[in-house]
């Protein structure tokens, strides 16, 4: 995987379309990952306490999600 749009497109492929992951887990993942190229390359350069916490409770929220999946398939592997 050499671009961020990569692994966006295989994780909606992999786990989304196969109902692995909800739909809302893309979506958040999404939203993150455009809120961060707004403040690294755009015009936005600050972001708020409040949306930085909200953004950080939404990859907590995706990361928990992802790793009960893997532990999931891990325990399936064996």
């Amino acid at each position: 995987m050499e671009t961020h749009e990569g692994v966006l497109t295989m994780l909606s492929l992999r786990f989304i379309k196969t109902e692995i992951l909800p739909v809302h887990i893309i979506k958040n993942f999404k939203t993150l990952f455009s809120k961060r190229t707004d403040v690294d390359y755009g015009d936005f350069d600050t972001t708020s306490s409040s949306d930085a916490e909200e953004s950080l409770k939404s990859a907590e929220e995706i990361i928990e999600a992802i790793d009960v999946v893997r532990k999931k398939l891990i325990a399936e592997m064996n």
